[in-house]
């Protein structure tokens, strides 16, 4: 379900805090294809939702998701928010480029 929401264009960030209100382990799950709601937003999402996801959710930044790559690999193939969410993921740990 927070996998869902953080693809939300409209309102990613407000159902992602309501679902992890309501049940704040969600946010450490995998969907069916190995994604964690962080992965899934860095190849999908936007900048504002991952900053959510990693200063206020405290999401692992080295969590592999889908074919084992890492958040920076997801972000470098978003076609709209991907620049931005590099430059964002390598301030936080400037290893995962490599």
């Amino acid at each position: 379900m927070l996998h869902h929401a953080v693809l939300n264009k409209n309102h990613g960030i407000q159902m992602a805090k309501l679902i992890n209100e309501k049940d704040g382990e969600l946010k450490f799950q995998k969907d069916d294809n190995g994604d964690t709601a962080l992965t899934l937003c860095a190849f999908d999402g936007d900048t504002i939702t991952m900053q959510y996801l990693l200063e206020d959710l405290g999401l692992d930044i080295k969590k592999t998701g889908r074919y084992g790559r890492n958040v920076f690999h997801r972000a470098v193939l978003n076609k709209n928010h991907g620049i931005q969410m590099a430059k964002l993921i390598n301030e936080k740990d400037g290893e995962l480029k490599f």
